[in-house]
């Protein structure tokens, strides 16, 4: 009974707290405002409660993560794009929170009013606010603890507040992603050169993460990370790409994270023995036993090891940008519109190019044809032998009967021989109607269209000068010069 008590002590001061600390959304607190007669040290008491009731019910990032991630946000963003909500979404999209909290302090003459302000990722705000006459600060704790518990309500029990964390409620409403629960949209602050291909939508994230990071990201907005199917969806990938950015590689939704050695791409499937791939030489190679996630790769830094548009398996907690797909086209770019107008997912259109089946068909049976011919050219050649001897011995003969003999198996061997040589001329005209029909399958592969949403270009850094990176084993050092 005793250990019994133990247990249940240990569970409600340790485990229970992890367990809910879990289930909290990530969040982070924008620096405090304030206006009127506010002393400092009113001001950093208030804010310290405000944190303290915040941490209490979401994951809070530190300021200074917050600093950092804002210094980063004016160093990215365009003079033309700095305004307050496409700020707020890169601080959020850096720092991979839902939820962006501002607070606001005012005070005239007696009376003081405290605002607070939740952002989420569809830039939607939620601004509850209260008043207070002639309070203290004592007073003005209890109304932070208030408001943060108001907005904590209603951010848990409202419609389309927290559709990331939450089912949806309404019961006409039908699931229209892969991923339950989750709405398929495009917000514009997340995503750069979106494209439609094959019934699919495609786009490149703006900024980098892990593989988790990525995929987490991905699901948010009912996506995931790409599944490439075939050649020709790889070079599309590459196409559409290449030049939209200056990085090495791309996040790609392959990995054996869950057993080694054995791949699957992240929306659950694998195709068995002749799913495609695109790996590099030596690849996937396990470097130091920490590599399970896929990078498709855009430069190389050795075309014979790895050539470009190839695969390289690298560590799943290295930092990239990442492909997205959605299982629809014509998707909206902000929630609301999407939640009006929810989309079904679909599989993918096939290739107007051949698939594998008929690929390997054709190998086949021109392999075959081929073998056959230098089977039936072997004989040819036997058969030309023999009777060269025959012509020989013929010369020799001395009776007519032997003559007549010789004669008699010179004519059918002959016969074989033009046979043989029709059957070659045919076998080999086969031949190259095979590799002809190959070489038409694989170039079809590049002619599927490719409709551009969204055309943006991605942002470059700022400063030109000396770059240096550390790429597999390889050092590379250069001046680059940005304009």
């Amino acid at each position: 009974m005793k250990n019994r008590f133990i247990y249940l002590i240990i569970f409600i001061f340790f485990v229970y707290p992890i367990c809910q600390a879990q289930e909290k959304m990530p969040a982070a607190l924008a620096p405090m405002g304030t206006l009127g007669n506010i002393s400092k040290t009113e001001k950093q008491i208030i804010f310290n409660s405000l944190q303290e009731s915040l941490s209490t019910y979401y994951l809070l990032a530190s300021q200074k993560s917050f600093e950092k991630a804002q210094d980063q946000a004016f160093e990215e963003l365009d003079y033309e794009e700095c305004t307050e909500d496409q700020c707020f979404a890169l601080i959020q999209q850096i720092l991979q929170v839902d939820n962006l909290f501002l607070f606001n302090l005012t005070r005239e003459e007696s009376f003081t009013q405290l605002s607070l302000t939740r952002v989420d990722l569809d830039s939607q705000r939620l601004v509850r606010t209260i008043l207070c006459k002639d309070c203290d600060i004592g007073t003005l704790n209890t109304k932070v603890d208030e408001l943060v518990l108001k907005i904590f309500k209603e951010d848990t029990n409202t419609d389309g507040l927290s559709i990331f964390n939450e089912k949806e409620s309404e019961s006409s409403f039908q699931q229209p992603s892969i991923l339950k629960g989750k709405v398929m949209y495009v917000p514009r602050d997340f995503f750069k050169h979106v494209v439609e291909y094959r019934g699919h939508t495609y786009a490149l994230t703006r900024y980098r993460y892990t593989f988790q990071g990525a995929q987490n990201m991905a699901e948010r907005f009912g996506g995931h990370l790409v599944t490439v199917d075939d050649h020709g969806e790889n070079l599309m990938l590459l196409r559409e790409y290449q030049t939209k950015h200056g990085d090495n590689g791309v996040w790609i939704g392959f990995s054996d994270r869950e057993k080694e050695g054995t791949f699957v791409w992240n929306d659950g499937t694998s195709k068995g023995l002749f799913v495609y791939s695109n790996w590099g030489k030596h690849e996937p190679n396990n470097w130091k036993n920490k590599e399970d996630c896929t990078e498709l790769r855009f430069k190389s830094w050795n075309i014979q090891h790895m050539p470009v548009g190839g695969w390289n398996d690298v560590d799943c907690s290295h930092s990239f940008l990442a492909f997205i797909e959605w299982d629809a086209i014509g998707l909206k770019h902000d929630l609301s519109e999407a939640k009006k107008y929810p989309l079904e997912p679909v599989e993918q259109l096939d290739s107007s190019g051949f698939g594998m089946g008929w690929k390997l068909g054709a190998m086949a049976f021109t392999l075959g044809a081929g073998l056959s011919s230098l089977n039936q050219a072997k004989a040819y050649n036997d058969l030309a032998s023999k009777n060269k001897s025959l012509r020989e011995q013929y010369s020799t003969a001395n009776t007519v009967e032997e003559r007549n003999t010789l004669e008699s198996e010179y004519s059918n061997n002959q016969k074989q021989m033009n046979a043989a040589k029709s059957t070659i001329r045919t076998l080999d005209g086969v031949t190259l109607a095979g590799l002809l029909a190959l070489a038409y399958m694989y170039a079809s592969e590049d002619d599927d269209p490719v409709k551009v949403v969204s055309e943006n270009n991605f942002i470059k850094p700022r400063n030109s000068g000396l770059q240096f990176s550390l790429l597999e084993n390889h050092m590379h050092l250069g001046w680059q010069w940005n304009f």
